[in-house]
């Protein structure tokens, strides 16, 4: 092989490692543009004094998702929010795999302004400190950390970037967090890792927490705590 042979191809390699890392500092740019929006729709939802305790975890995304659209079109950004959205699956479209296996994100935010598009995706949960509305605190909290909350990430259900959204519609974040971290410390799958520790606030919300895994290749997976109950 030529001398200049091998360095056109080291240049190549070059190329295309820069071409990954460019792709990777856009998504993480996308991802943390999405959880501003989130506290941003977040403070206009609170601000506009609708939210309701009693609504569930559907109502609750909605009335969301109304603000996060008022959000984009202010900023003029070339992004897309919808609830209940499923994620790609090729083997579903090409018929080899059911439709009903399909899953779904409870909320995605898509760009399409780039020849590479961005997804991040949201699942929602309702949390509650103590039993409230028929619904026990034990079960809400159970099943964020379980196979229908946190685990849908972590265990590659979700093949796309995401975050948690815990709807407080009772109690206190900081205690909720506490009780989520107990079930995490009891439950194997997590091996003693993976608890919520408290992130820098973002835009001023501060019910913001991280959580890092074993063998994850995303983390730190992001958590927001919106109090629904909360008056503005």
């Amino acid at each position: 092989m030529r001398i200049a042979d091998k360095y056109a191809q080291t240049d190549t390699e070059k190329a295309e490692l820069n071409a990954v890392s460019l792709f990777a500092n856009a998504e993480t740019a996308f991802e943390n543009h999405c959880a501003n929006l989130i506290v941003k729709a977040y403070f206009k939802a609170l601000e506009e004094g609708k939210f309701q305790a009693s609504w569930n975890e559907v109502t609750i995304t909605r009335h969301l998702k109304k603000h996060l659209k008022i959000c984009i079109l202010e900023e003029a950004l070339q992004y897309f929010v919808a609830p209940e959205y499923p994620e790609d699956d090729d083997n579903i479209d090409d018929g080899i795999k059911n439709a009903a296996e399909e899953v779904y994100f409870d909320l995605i935010f898509s760009s399409f302004s780039n020849a590479s598009q961005h997804y991040f995706g949201v699942e929602a949960k309702i949390v509650i400190e103590n039993d409230y509305l028929k619904r026990k605190a034990t079960v809400e909290i159970s099943e964020y950390v379980s196979k229908k909350g946190m685990r849908k990430f972590l265990e590659s259900v979700y093949k796309k970037r995401g975050c948690m959204l815990g709807y407080l519609i009772e109690g206190s974040a900081d205690t909720v967090v506490l009780k989520i971290n107990d079930k995490i410390k009891a439950d194997i799958f997590y091996e003693n890792t993976g608890l919520l520790e408290k992130g820098e606030p973002i835009d001023g919300f501060e019910q913001y927490y991280e959580s890092v895994h074993l063998n994850y290749s995303r983390n730190p997976l992001r958590h927001f705590f919106l109090n629904i109950a909360l008056k503005n």
